[in-house]
């Protein structure tokens, strides 16, 4: 969870650094909508601190964040397996591949599917 705070802050400071002065002052007083609302904007089936399964692999996971590719500026989304993993605990993965439709016993399902 702390974590999740951090990026949160990290992603509503940098969203305020990058406006213009107008947008700055509109948006100043409402920084905890930041994150929900102009981050998200994309990507509104994907929820901070929802369970999804992922479909051909059988594991859930929990979203911590959703960020910004520091190059490309994609959206990308931040989760923590929810099971025993040698490899790694969290996970980052881009928006557009979180939401894509992958094969499944020759069926199209979505990748990840919310619990």
């Amino acid at each position: 969870m702390i974590i999740a705070r951090r990026l949160s802050t990290i992603l509503v400071e940098y969203y305020l650094v990058h406006q213009t002065k107008s947008q700055k002052s509109k948006n100043i007083t409402s920084v905890k909508n930041v994150t929900r609302k102009s981050l998200l904007k994309n990507s509104m089936e994907v929820k901070i601190g929802d369970i999804y399964r992922h479909s051909k692999k059988g594991g859930t996971y929990k979203v911590l964040a959703i960020a910004k590719h520091s190059e490309t500026l994609e959206d990308m989304i931040v989760y923590e397996a929810q099971y025993e993993n040698s490899l790694a605990k969290i996970w980052v993965r881009p928006l557009s591949m979180w939401n894509e439709m992958v094969e499944v016993n020759g069926e199209k399902v979505p990748r990840f599917v919310k619990v």
